[in-house]
């Protein structure tokens, strides 16, 4: 039997040690939640998650000022034979497509004729399907100048 001397008390852990354990235990959860985090699959963005430009209220007068004057430059450019049909109607897709992104904040620059389809506004609609067989087609007997004339319609007739 033993006695009150060979009894042995609990051994004492000093409190750094648990300190340290618990460092360890966070930094692995920590590192696992970052490659879970890093490695996860994200959403793929649509016409529905696109943000709209929440701007105030739009000077409409001085945007078609704006817009016409490139609309303008682009048939300078056009007539004088600095652009061939092709190059004019890439560069009238973007100026139309800037203008409804400014006017109704809409990222139409960003958006391909289907999604385009989708936004519902009809103008560009009609505008961005006629100019699409010309921007991406390698022969040049297009109506440029049809193509412009519509562009300066669209613009003029924004409300």
């Amino acid at each position: 039997m033993l006695n009150g001397d060979d009894i042995v008390s609990p051994v004492q852990y000093q409190s750094s040690w648990l300190i340290i354990g618990v460092i360890i235990i966070s930094t692995v959860a920590l590192w696992y939640f970052g490659v879970w985090m890093l490695t996860r699959k994200k959403k793929p963005h649509t016409i529905h998650t696109l943000k709209k430009n929440n701007k105030p209220v739009v000077d409409i007068a001085a945007l078609k000022i704006k817009y016409l004057g490139l609309i303008d430059t682009i048939e300078q450019q056009y007539a004088s034979g600095a652009l061939d049909d092709r190059s004019a109607h890439q560069s009238l897709s973007m100026t139309v497509r800037l203008f409804v992104y400014e006017a109704k904040g809409v990222h139409a620059q960003r958006l391909t004729l289907s999604d385009i389809k989708k936004t519902g506004i009809d103008s560009l609609i009609t505008l961005i399907s006629l100019y699409y067989p010309a921007e991406f087609a390698y022969t040049d007997n297009y109506a440029t100048a049809e193509g412009i004339k519509m562009a300066r319609e669209m613009v003029t007739k924004w409300q």
